[in-house]
């Protein structure tokens, strides 16, 4: 295999390509969908954290954190007000601050404080929270002060909507261009006859199709990435999304290329990706409808795509990341070795 010759094919695809209503509708489709279910609810997936504060005095705390840039504050002029904007969703966790809170902080003497925390906010943005209430607290107190803080769940726990769709557009970016360009760009090259004639060059079939893997590769890589960094979720743990998205990306390229190896026409693969979708986007069903036994989606490759990005998004790290890494590069390979066979076998009737 020439390197080189595959790198001027890559060169020539990106160039045609480009012009492609197939290549515009891939890099269109997953910014258009998060667009929609943004408006849908009111924001993009990771928000400022909010708080919600009903004060029973007045002090230096109240200012501090109305200060903070790090999380939203909104004050209650009553509890019950408090607690209805907790259980709406409006704030992820209320809190009430007490009279002569700050002189107990000064003294050294032990605080207690009552929270509300709305069930579907994220862990990410209640953890933001509680640490910078932390810091202030020290701020005031200048030491270490125990502090006892009584918490009650308001509101439907589990995932937040927002959070549930998420799935849907990470496979939609990294499939979408993975998929169908490598797949697309062989059928329309079988169509026109093309790719005989690139036969009987010098070129090797392996290196074209190698070429059509690389360009669906990177289109996937660029609309996943993009997709997370414009929901506010890159930033949360950017080297192990960028792994999972890439073995994602392989995962959809090599199907992709697998697909425009066997099917002659277009209808074919939009009738395969009709049916053969519901394999891909069963997990994304099992975060919509979390009634269904997560034991299920485990069944599904794309499981091992979206559990990992979903647990980031929502938790900010992954408990069990080898385990998915694993189990993707064996699915990744069991890919590849389908792959070659399938050129060896069917290469002269491309």
């Amino acid at each position: 295999m020439n390197l080189k010759k595959v790198f001027v094919l890559l060169i020539k695809e990106l160039k045609l390509g480009s012009k492609s209503f197939i290549i515009i509708w891939c890099l269109i489709a997953p910014f258009f969908i998060s667009i929609v279910i943004s408006l849908i609810f009111g924001s993009f997936f990771i928000r400022t954290p909010r708080l919600g504060i009903y004060f029973e005095g007045e002090g230096e705390f109240k200012s501090l954190i109305h200060e903070t840039k790090s999380i939203k504050t909104e004050d209650y002029k009553s509890l019950d007000l408090l607690i209805s904007s907790v259980k709406d969703g409006r704030v992820d966790i209320g809190i009430v601050i007490p009279e002569n809170f700050e002189e107990k902080l000064k003294k050294g003497e032990k605080v207690s404080l009552k929270s509300y925390v709305f069930g579907e906010s994220y862990a990410r943005n209640r953890a933001i929270i509680v640490v910078t209430i932390g810091n202030i607290i020290r701020q005031i107190s200048e030491k270490e002060i125990e502090i006892n803080i009584e918490t009650e769940n308001i509101g439907e726990k589990g995932l937040p909507w927002r959070l549930r769709v998420f799935p849907l557009i990470v496979m939609v970016a990294i499939f979408f261009g993975g998929l169908f360009i490598p797949a697309t760009s062989l059928i329309e090259e079988k169509r026109k006859k093309t790719l005989d004639a690139l036969k009987v060059s010098s070129l090797h079939l392996n290196e074209i199709t190698l070429s059509k893997w690389l360009f669906g590769f990177i289109v996937s890589i660029f609309t996943g990435i993009l997709i997370l960094i414009i929901n506010n979720i890159f930033i949360i743990n950017p080297s192990m999304l960028t792994i999972f998205t890439i073995l994602g990306a392989i995962m959809a390229t090599s199907l992709g290329v697998i697909l425009g190896i066997y099917l002659n026409d277009f209808a074919t693969l939009l009738s395969f990706w009709k049916i053969g979708g519901i394999v891909l986007f069963f997990p994304v069903i099992q975060y919509l409808f979390p009634k269904i036994p997560e034991l299920i989606s485990k069944i599904f490759p794309t499981y091992y795509i979206i559990k990992p990005i979903l647990e980031i998004a929502d938790k900010g790290y992954i408990t069990n990341s080898i385990f998915y890494i694993i189990i993707l590069i064996i699915i990744n390979l069991i890919l590849f070795i389908v792959l070659n066979l399938s050129l060896k076998s069917k290469g002269e009737y491309l």
